[in-house]
C-alpha cells in the first residue's frame, strides 16, 4: 500500500508538472504522508512490542489525528487549487473558443467582400470591354464605309476622266506622229 501510495503521489506530481505552487504543495503532502506512514510504523512497532497502551494512549490524545488533518488539509487545498485553475482554463477554453468563432467569421466576411469586390469590379470590366468592343465594331464599319466611298469615288473619277483624258492624249498621240516631226505653232 505504501509503495500505491508513493506511485499515485508520482502521478500527481506528473499531472500539475506545469503548476509551481501545487508541486510545491505536494512536495508539502509528501513529506507529511511519509511522516504519518512513520507514525503508523511507530504503532504497529508499539503495538508489536506489547506498548499497545502507549499506541492507545497517542491515538486518544489526537497526536495522530493532527497528522491525519494535515494530509486532509493539504489534499483539500490542492483540490481547491485544481478546481480554480479548471474554472480558469474552462474560461479561457470559451474565450478561445468565441476567438476563433469571431476570427473565423471575421475572415468569411472578409471572403465574401472581396469576392463581392471582385465581382463588381469584373462585371464592371466585362461592360466596359463590350462597350469598347462596340465603339471597335462601329469604327471598323465607318472605316469600311469610307473606304468603300473612296474606292466608289475614285472609280467614278476614272470614268468621268477616261473619256475627255483619251482623246487627249489620242490626239498628242497623231501629233507626235506626223512624218516630218515639225508642228505647226497651232499643233504646240
Amino acid at each position: 500500500a505504501i509503495t500505491k501510495l508513493h506511485g499515485e503521489i508520482d502521478a500527481v506530481q506528473v499531472m500539475i508538472n506545469d503548476n509551481p505552487l501545487q508541486q510545491n504543495r505536494a512536495q508539502a503532502l509528501g513529506k507529511v504522508i511519509d511522516a504519518k506512514i512513520d507514525e503508523l510504523k511507530d504503532g504497529i512497532g508499539a503495538i508489536r512490542q506489547e506498548t499497545a497502551e502507549q499506541a492507545v494512549e497517542d491515538y486518544r490524545s489526537g497526536a495522530t489525528r493532527a497528522t491525519a488533518n494535515e494530509i486532509r488539509s493539504a489534499v483539500d487545498e490542492m483540490i481547491e487549487e485544481e478546481e480554480q485553475l479548471f474554472e480558469i482554463r474552462t474560461a479561457d477554453m470559451e474565450n478561445m473558443v468565441r476567438m476563433t468563432v469571431l476570427l473565423f467569421v471575421s475572415l468569411l466576411l472578409l471572403f465574401l467582400g472581396v469576392m463581392t469586390a471582385y465581382f463588381t469590379l469584373a462585371s464592371r470590366n466585362v461592360k466596359l470591354r463590350n462597350r469598347m468592343l462596340n465603339e471597335l465594331v462601329e469604327a471598323n464599319a465607318k472605316t469600311e464605309r469610307a473606304d468603300k466611298c473612296k474606292g466608289d469615288l475614285l472609280n467614278y473619277l476614272g470614268r468621268v476622266l477616261y473619256d475627255p483624258l483619251s482623246r487627249v492624249t489620242t490626239s498628242t498621240d497623231l501629233l507626235l506622229m506626223r512624218a516630218d516631226n515639225v508642228l505647226a505653232e497651232k499643233d504646240q
